[in-house]
């Protein structure tokens, strides 16, 4: 594995870069950002869709070695979401009491979506607050991507099987998208877009476009399967249809190509740095928006001075988090020992 990550430091950089960018979009929405970065922009689907297509390509992998077992693969994923996520949650609440903010929710579910990953699932009159408080929409997505990980490597026997799949995964977002909506708009709920296009059946098919990119590395496969992409991207494009495909299709031939070497490791300072963020990305993500809001709160402005010291306190939280959640492991497995 650890040849594999030297070889394959490209996908750190892909993570670090939609980390980045994500975190850029939200603070262009919130804080009073100088003019000239407004020329380099990018916001909407496409950072979040990197992580995804990483994501499936990384749950291959994980699955394709012969020494890991389901349990263990499920127990790997759960230690790697959970505690970060739930502690995230915890400071949101808390936050939340401390200001005094109405979190009114008329279908009294609240926090509880939250904590059992359905917020998501289980739709809001309310969009912004009770399925994307704080951009944690994803995260109502990445369990049941995990889930059908084991189900959906076992299924991907070779190439054509691997296509019917991502096939069937496509027509489940375009099937499930409309039934989504349609159910939404009869019932009259807030933020009927954001429900149907960023719901886990939705963005299913980015998880299996990275599963796909590591059959086709790890089977030697490239050559077909980015035909595959690349017929596949240009008929949606020719569709009008963009923004996750194209990201998604874009990576997901990025990371399949095993002639992509970038040597991290030759700058030591560098080195620091990569290796920093792509150990954080997961926290950085989670904290970003929470932070900023806590920031804004207690300076009461949304200068861009406020943003330099949000992003920084970002940074060292995340660490600060990453270092209590290793101390914790290891005390549980020493109390197991």
């Amino acid at each position: 594995m650890g040849e594999f990550r030297i070889r394959y430091n490209v996908i750190s950089y892909l993570r670090i870069v939609a980390c980045l960018l994500v975190i850029r979009g939200h603070y262009f929405s919130i804080f009073s950002m100088p003019d000239i970065f407004g020329k380099f922009i990018i916001t909407g689907a496409g950072p979040v869709t990197i992580f995804f297509v990483i994501s499936g390509f990384l749950a291959y992998v994980s699955l394709d070695n012969q020494q890991v077992q389901v349990k263990d693969y499920y127990v790997r994923r759960i230690k790697k979401l959970v505690p970060s996520y739930y502690m995230i949650l915890i400071a949101c609440i808390i936050f939340f009491m401390i200001t005094n903010e109405s979190m009114y929710d008329s279908m009294k579910i609240g926090w509880l979506r939250y904590f059992s990953f359905l917020n998501m699932i289980i739709p809001s009159f309310c969009f912004d607050k009770w399925n994307n408080l704080y951009g944690f929409w994803t995260m109502g997505c990445f369990p049941l991507f995990y889930l059908l990980a084991p189900y959906l490597y076992r299924k991907m026997q070779n190439v054509k099987s691997s296509i019917i799949i991502f096939l069937l995964a496509v027509f489940a977002m375009i099937v499930g998208s409309e039934i989504i909506g349609y159910i939404l708009q009869a019932m009259q709920f807030d933020g009927v877009n954001g429900c149907v296009s960023t719901s886990p059946i939705s963005t299913l098919y980015l998880f299996v476009l990275g599963m796909m990119s590591a059959f086709a590395y790890k089977r030697d496969y490239v050559g077909k399967m980015a035909m595959f992409f690349g017929i596949f991207l240009l008929g949606m494009l020719a569709s009008g249809k963009s923004g996750y495909v194209l990201w998604g299709g874009v990576t997901s031939i990025i990371v399949m190509i095993p002639s992509v070497d970038l040597k991290i490791e030759k700058n030591k300072f560098w080195n620091w740095i990569v290796l920093f963020l792509d150990r954080n990305s997961f926290n950085i993500y989670l904290l970003h928006l929470l932070i900023s809001d806590i920031c804004i709160w207690i300076m009461k402005s949304t200068s861009f001075f406020v943003c330099i010291i949000a992003f920084v306190i970002v940074l060292f939280s995340a660490e600060l988090l990453s270092r209590i959640l290793k101390i914790l492991d290891r005390k549980l497995n020493f109390l197991k020992a």
